[in-house]
């Protein structure tokens, strides 16, 4: 059996001897040191480094003695209110990505796919009377729209790098393990369709909630651009034969007005008159006109005849996917109980699951495939459009739903899930799984649940009753976490003291490792028990990652600049495994890891014939630096950072790791300890 699999020694029943100026790195029991709570089984020592991987992506240099000295439980309460923490430092460097401040309209209208600029093209070339609808391109115009694509891939990936980046460096460790808790909750897949473009909004709203309130937070995923996209909500309008909320509205720019519409009886003949005959006048706003332009020629030539409204309603049922037939679609309604609120076993049934829908169709987007906004007011997010709604009565989990309640609907639907029973329950125990055990204790779970309800889904109290209970210092949850690839990278490099990276090379490097930021393909998100991601395989990649950290292959995260090599430079090989066992681990080692770094041989690597780069690499063997995951349809292959002679020299730097030796091969057989790989 793996030592992953095992559970891990008590810190009281192995320790390891404290040398020269490492001594004071750890200085724990003594020193004004804090008297031990009642009722927790952990030492001290293990207090300070449970919070600091628990509650945080792993300690940093200084955090154990900071922590240490502040207190356990000041630093929990500090981490639970980020917005007393000053990381100015953080923002400084996050002023970096543009990306973030962008919404998935602008960044679609900035950098849009090929496809989108192609129809565009399209539509300007028949709007000018060409007729075709394969505009002739020049070689410099292919180059032009090829460039934007890749600039739209390359600024996903910037954004990729940011969420690692903040990771590693904010003093908000708390939140940030928390909004990585709700993007797996939550959980969305940036490679469908044009999904990514809303990936980088999507998280600011999960990290502004993250700490909040559930219902709020319920509500701003419900009504966000990404999961509108991923489980097809935004396609969902009433079936065919029920009675909608109103009659669908004349185009916007028709209704306020322009030369025809101020002439008597305007309005009258706007109501009967085809939208060929006003295409031909060139009566339209010039948006209206390209956004129809785009259309396919069959849905073009269908949509000719019909009047404003008629186009109107038809264009709705159109918004995000031209070729799905329009009906209610019931992808977001099931995931939402499932999966967000009541859980599996949360009591609805298949009817309660389709009521759902229909109490959530017209909730869609604002906005064209190509990213432009529908409305001249509108900014291409969320909009509600009554005409598609189903306005007939509902039951939802034996309540009565009254016919004609529109909007308001859909809110109760979501007042209704997020103060249900099943919901505090499931969320309890995904937090307790979460923050305590892959087995999460029963009564722990009671006492998370009754706060939930009690606080009305005041998610930091419900974290603070968890992050506070014996059971989260039993000494039964020190190290009984399985860290995720994403963990694993961040706490390596927070390990060493290293500085963000702002290149695509770290998040390739947790893709590689099995657990692509955003690339989840179904919506139940990553798992969060050590089984899940535990086999021979992830053993020996995890293996290699560290002895890729030990070879400086972790951007950022240099071994030579890590304090405790400079001063354990001219120490015996001894005193140096004593130094980094104290500096990584508290001290507290295995026996078997303790005669790994001793000997300087892993048994598991030599029978794997060494170490490998293949955590590096793709199957052909060419790098794929900044696209982690398969690319959407029509999305280049490799942005341009990753192209060209650039990418062959960081292929080569990424590739063959050389033979370690000394200092660098015992940091490297470190980070790939059973140890270091639990939290």
């Amino acid at each position: 059996m793996h030592p992953l699999h095992r559970r891990p020694v008590p810190a009281r029943h192995r320790r390891v001897a404290v040398t020269g100026v490492l001594a004071g790195a750890l200085l724990m029991a003594s020193n004004g040191a804090v008297a031990q709570p009642a009722g927790r089984e952990q030492t001290a020592d293990q207090q300070v480094l449970h919070v600091l991987n628990r509650l945080a992506f792993g300690p940093r240099p200084g955090d154990v003695q900071r922590v240490r000295a502040m207190g356990v439980d000041a630093w929990i309460e500090q981490q639970l209110h980020p917005e007393r923490l000053d990381d100015r430092t953080t923002d400084a460097w996050l002023a970096k990505f543009p990306v973030l401040g962008m919404s998935g309209s602008e960044l679609l209208e900035r950098y849009p796919p090929a496809a989108v600029q192609y129809a565009r093209l399209a539509a300007q070339s028949r709007a000018a009377g060409n007729g075709s609808a394969r505009p002739e391109l020049s070689a410099a115009d292919s180059a032009a729209i090829a460039r934007t694509a890749r600039e739209g891939a390359r600024q996903f990936g910037t954004f990729l790098s940011a969420r690692v980046g903040r990771a590693v460096m904010s003093e908000r460790q708390l939140l940030e393990v928390m909004t990585d808790f709700w993007a797996n909750h939550f959980s969305v897949f940036s490679g469908k369709g044009q999904l990514r473009y809303d990936v980088p909004a999507y998280e600011a709203v999960l990290r502004e909630h993250a700490l909040g309130d559930f219902r709020t937070l319920l509500g701003a995923v419900a009504k966000s651009p990404a999961m509108l996209l991923y489980l097809d909500q935004a396609q969902s309008v009433a079936d065919s034969g029920r009675r909608t909320l109103a009659e669908p509205r004349l185009a916007r720019g028709a209704q306020r007005g322009g030369a025809l519409a101020n002439r008597p009886g305007a309005r009258a003949r706007l109501e009967q008159i085809t939208v060929g005959e006003l295409l031909d006048r060139n009566q339209l706003p010039a948006q209206q006109r390209e956004r129809l332009m785009a259309l396919p020629p069959a849905q073009m030539a269908r949509i000719r005849s019909m009047t404003l409204a008629q186009a109107q309603e038809y264009l709705q049922t159109l918004a995000n996917n031209p070729r799905r037939p329009r009906g209610i679609n019931e992808n977001y309604a099931r995931e939402l109980m499932e999966l967000h609120t009541l859980g599996v076993d949360g009591g609805y049934t298949q009817q309660d699951v389709m009521e759902v829908a229909r109490a959530l169709t017209g909730w869609t987007l604002g906005r064209a495939p190509g990213g432009r906004a529908l409305r001249d007011d509108g900014d291409g997010g969320f909009v509600f459009r009554p005409e598609v709604h189903d306005a007939e009565a509902k039951i939802i989990l034996g309540g009565p739903f009254p016919a004609g309640r529109g909007l308001d609907e859909g809110e109760r639907v979501l007042d209704l899930l997020a103060a249900h029973p099943s919901t505090a329950r499931f969320i309890a125990t995904k937090l307790v799984r979460r923050f305590v055990s892959d087995d999460p204790p029963a009564d722990l779970v009671d006492r998370a649940a009754a706060t939930f309800t009690r606080t009305k889904g005041d998610i930091r109290e419900v974290l603070r009753t968890i992050i506070t209970s014996d059971a989260f210092f039993a000494d039964a949850a020190f190290r009984s976490k399985v860290k995720t690839p994403f963990e694993l990278v961040v706490s390596a490099s927070r390990a060493l003291g290293g500085t963000p990276d702002e290149t695509p090379l770290s998040t390739l490097i947790v893709a590689r490792l099995g657990q692509p930021i955003y690339g989840r393909q179904t919506p139940d998100g990553w798992p969060d028990v050590a089984d899940e991601w535990i086999n021979t395989g992830a053993i020996l990649n995890r293996m290699n990652f560290g002895l890729a950290v030990g070879a400086n292959r972790l951007p950022g995260a240099r071994v030579q600049l890590w304090e405790v090599a400079r001063e354990l430079t001219n120490a015996s090989a001894e005193a140096q495994v004593d130094g980094v066992v104290r500096a990584l681990f508290g001290g507290i080692v295995s026996t078997e890891t303790r005669g790994v770094l001793l000997t300087g041989e892993n048994p598991l690597l030599k029978q794997a014939g060494g170490a490998s780069d293949s955590l590096f690499r793709d199957s052909d063997g060419d790098d794929d630096v900044s696209m982690q995951m398969t690319p959407p349809s029509g999305a280049p292959r490799r942005p341009p950072n990753g192209g060209g002679r650039r990418a062959l020299e960081r292929r080569d730097a990424m590739a063959s790791l050389p033979e370690l030796t000394g200092f660098p091969k015992l940091v490297g057989l470190a980070i790939g300890a059973p140890e270091f790989q639990r939290r």
